[in-house]
């Protein structure tokens, strides 16, 4: 397999500033700023590194303080206070014959360092690395080690490998298969490490002066924030007062919102009874006032909307057949003969009527006649039979 491996290598691999020098200390610096962070991200950096500290020797000289503030960005500050010490332990010792012996230099850093640096054979595995060898199976040389990286971070990808651009993928017994995705780190927005980098930002870059003797304060636009050391000039005490103070009455704020909010809600049933309780009121009076005069308008207004008309219809019938049923029954057989539109047609319907339908009609109109109220009689009959009449008599 290394065989097309290299060829691959050869024609798709990454051009990294870090793989054109042997210097053990570029290396070195490369691989730490390379743990958990894009290489797109490192490139520039790592640049601007060399020129601050070309040597070893100029990193073990610089200050944390300055390592801080240049480490800015990459993530994890520990990584470059590690490499910070791991630079003064070769400037004062020299290079370990077991690089492990460095702070914050692991397994795979070591076998990298001394691979591409001091040539020893030894693969660094890191996470692409080992991806492509338990996928493939194959035991690779140190010679592949960057083709390895590079087939790892651009093919062999962790979820979805692209399995049609690999060299290998015909002698690849897990070609084509897709594998679960690892468990990723949290966002950085919002997150406990954006707030350790921001402060750590503040306090480097920070105007530092003389507080009281050999302390010095952290200092920017004009109000120390951070005492290292000696006393305080601040009141930390009143601030934090005054911070308790704030988000004590902010809490009540938010509380006292939250039951207004959580009243409002059990009260809507309570509402809407209360505005059926109030329409069912105002229809009943409106009917009472002067015969149900101002209520008419109403209903012949709803009346229009077909919806309505229809139940009201439904709901006349209905009533007319529990107190009325011969009366009932003898409208709808003269709605079906046509004899409420066409006088002409009245005589024969009323033929078709038994002697109790017949009966109750003739009482209808007898009532109507004689000048009884209209409340004792069904108002939906009384005015089907009025507007029949007067199409009668237009005709």
């Amino acid at each position: 397999m290394e065989e097309p491996l290299s060829a691959w290598f050869q024609a798709n691999g990454r051009d990294l500033p870090w793989r054109d020098t042997k210097d053990p200390y570029a290396i070195l610096v490369s691989e730490v700023m390379a743990q958990q962070t894009q290489v797109s991200r490192v490139l520039p950096r790592w640049e601007r590194w060399l020129e601050l500290w070309p040597t070893v020797r100029a990193l073990a000289e610089a200050s944390p303080a300055d390592v801080i503030r240049e480490w800015q960005g990459l993530g994890y500050n520990r990584r470059g206070l590690n490499l910070h010490r791991a630079a003064q332990h070769v400037a004062a010792h020299g290079w370990p014959e077991d690089l492990t012996d460095l702070p914050g230099v692991g397994r795979y850093t070591a076998d990298a360092v001394a691979c591409f640096a001091f040539g020893r054979d030894v693969l660094p595995v890191d996470v692409n690395v080992r991806r492509v060898v338990d996928r493939t199976g194959h035991e690779f040389s140190s010679a592949s080690a960057q083709a390895l990286m590079d087939l790892g971070a651009t093919v062999c990808l962790a979820r979805v490998p692209r399995c049609e651009a690999c060299p290998l993928a015909t002698a690849c017994p897990s070609r084509g298969q897709r594998f679960e995705p690892l468990r990723k780190q949290g966002p950085f927005e919002g997150s406990f490490r954006q707030r350790r980098s921001a402060t750590l930002r503040v306090v480097s870059e920070g105007e530092r002066y003389p507080a009281s003797g050999s302390a010095f304060v952290a200092r920017t636009q004009g109000a120390p924030i951070v005492q290292l050391s000696g006393r305080p000039r601040t009141r930390p005490r009143a601030a934090r007062r005054r911070r308790e103070a704030a988000e004590l009455a902010a809490g009540c704020t938010s509380t006292m919102a939250a039951m207004v909010g959580s009243l409002a809600t059990l009260l809507i049933p309570v509402w809407i009874l209360l505005g059926l309780l109030f329409l069912l009121g105002s229809v009943a009076l409106l009917g009472r006032i002067q015969g149900g005069r101002y209520l008419r308008p109403l209903v012949a207004l709803i009346a229009k909307v077909p919806l309505f008309r229809r139940w009201m219809q439904k709901a006349s019938n209905a009533a007319l057949e529990r107190s009325n049923p011969e009366l009932a029954s003898a409208m709808k057989k003269m709605q079906r003969t046509g004899a409420m539109r066409d006088p002409m047609k009245a005589q024969a319907a009323m033929s078709q009527l038994t002697r109790d339908e017949r009966r109750a009609l003739l009482d209808l109109q007898d009532q109507q006649g004689s000048g009884v109220p209209p409340e004792a009689t069904n108002r939906q009959m009384r005015r089907r039979l009025e507007k029949a009449q007067k199409n009668a008599k237009r005709r």
